[in-house]
């Protein structure tokens, strides 16, 4: 063998053991601080002052979208990167099945919050027709029609993803298919919700500037409270918009460029360096999705506040 190719050996190994602790470690770390930091978030939004902000209710249903996604998710790519075991090699129905939960709940996760911030913005609005669109009742019916909506806009995973390719692998069908899906990715996943959080929650901060608010003295108090809760739910939607927008975005660029280029040939070089890119673009969204509890706990002295003290919270 010249050295030239021991070289490039050299590398190839290096770049997929790089890829499988990354993965390993990555996946473990944020497995253990997510589910954490999700049953935390679970715990501070079934609060009795929270229960009914309809707020509140998107924040913990992309909190439970996060969990599902993390316990479905996570061990199997901890043991198909770590250690290539992964059932869904060589059992086409769990291939459909995990992906179509993955895909799907990790969706969901940004969708919800996409919700929260159009919330912030209906709730902040000077018109009261859009004010009475923030209510318990709207959200007790949005929540399910999303969730329907969302894994009907994801029925193409269990048709079109295979086990194929040597090695085999699941994943989506060659061809137009794996662009399809690329494209999918970026719109649904990766830009859509993030633009969406975006927009809205300048929207908001329009209104919050430009509105003005002259409770009576029988309702300074609780106009106080309430306001406090708002802002505190308001400043947890526009942190988590930016990182949502930030940890997505890598991810699906990643799964774009890999849709595009399949039917290309690429060395074995090439391939490493792309399932390295691969794994780092995967755990920093997955990252992103456990990061909330720490990023609410950072900002907001509201979720402190019933963090701490729980239904003794004064809100």
């Amino acid at each position: 063998m010249s050295s030239s190719n021991a070289t490039i050996l050299s590398e190839i190994n290096t770049l997929n053991r790089m890829s499988s602790q990354l993965t390993i470690w990555g996946d473990v770390v944020f497995f253990i601080f997510g589910i954490s930091g999700n049953l935390l978030n679970i715990y501070v939004f079934t609060q009795r002052s929270l229960r009914r902000n309809p707020c509140a209710m998107y924040f913990l249903s992309s909190t439970i979208a996060c969990s599902i996604f993390y316990f479905v998710s996570m061990p199997f790519r901890i043991l198909q990167y770590g250690f290539n075991i992964d059932p869904t090699y060589y059992l086409l129905g769990f291939c459909k099945t995990e992906y179509y939960i993955t895909f799907p709940t990790r969706a969901l996760a940004s969708w919800f919050l996409v919700l929260a911030c159009i919330d912030r913005f209906l709730r902040s609005s000077p018109n009261i027709t859009y004010r009475q669109w923030s209510s318990f009742k709207v959200a007790s019916y949005t929540i399910p029609i999303t969730i329907l909506l969302v894994f009907i806009g994801y029925i193409h995973i269990p048709i079109f993803y295979t086990i194929n390719g040597i090695p085999p692998i699941c994943a989506g069908q060659p061809g137009f298919y794996r662009i399809f899906l690329g494209f999918w990715h970026v719109i649904i996943y990766g830009s859509g919700p993030p633009f969406l959080m975006f927009v809205f929650s300048v929207l908001t901060i329009r209104h919050v500037k430009h509105r003005r608010i002259a409770p009576s003295i029988n309702q300074v108090n609780q106009g106080e409270r309430t306001l406090y809760k708002e802002k505190g739910l308001l400043r947890m939607a526009l942190v988590q918009c930016l990182c949502i927008g930030l940890t997505t975005t890598l991810f699906s660029i990643s799964q774009l460029y890999v849709s595009i280029t399949t039917g290309y040939a690429k060395s074995n070089r090439q391939l490493a360096k792309e399932n390295l890119f691969l794994v780092l673009g995967g755990l920093i969204s997955t990252g992103g999705h456990g990061t909330t509890f720490y990023l609410y706990t950072a900002t907001s002295r509201m979720f402190r506040q019933h963090l701490f003290h729980g239904r003794h919270a004064r809100l």
